[in-house]
């Protein structure tokens, strides 16, 4: 057993909920747009936590500072912590081969999608169609795919 959590059950939990969908929604009180949301948010928050772990380890990135006036950490330029993740992966893109460099960007432009999604989802009254939520766990699953095994490819 590892002794940090690894966000990948995240995504792994989202893809069991939207497997077992109909049996969830026949077996309880819950409907079809209370699980995509819980799939869409943890989709958003395994491509999320793997992506600013990556840069973490990979890139010595933080999203984090200590302000010495506040005696405090807190966000770097006031930035969000989702906002910077997604802008690192752009900056990192930059350092890269033409091949490598349109990957950081697809998967940080896919990361601020489902980030988009992810607020509609927990602060919205839109309802998602089957086909959006899929998408949000192929996104997820490209994202940490891209960064944990990606890099090795030719």
């Amino acid at each position: 057993m590892s002794d940090i959590f690894e966000f990948i059950e995240f995504l792994n939990f989202a893809q069991k909920i939207f497997d077992e969908r109909r049996m969830l929604v026949s077996s309880s009180n819950f409907s079809d747009q209370c699980l995509y949301r819980v799939v869409i948010n943890r989709c958003y928050y395994a491509a999320f936590n793997h992506a600013k772990t990556w840069l973490n380890i990979e890139q010595g990135f933080e999203t984090r500072i200590f302000d010495e006036n506040k005696g405090k950490s807190v966000n770097k330029d006031g930035k969000s912590e989702h906002v910077l993740v997604y802008e690192e992966l752009k900056n990192v893109a930059n350092n890269q081969s033409s091949r490598l460099k349109s990957k950081f960007h697809s998967s940080s432009s896919k990361l601020e999608n489902l980030f988009k999604k992810r607020v509609t989802a927990d602060y919205k009254e839109n309802l998602f169609k089957e086909q959006e939520v899929r998408d949000a766990i192929i996104s997820a699953k490209s994202i940490i795919d891209f960064l944990e095994y990606g890099m090795d490819c030719n």
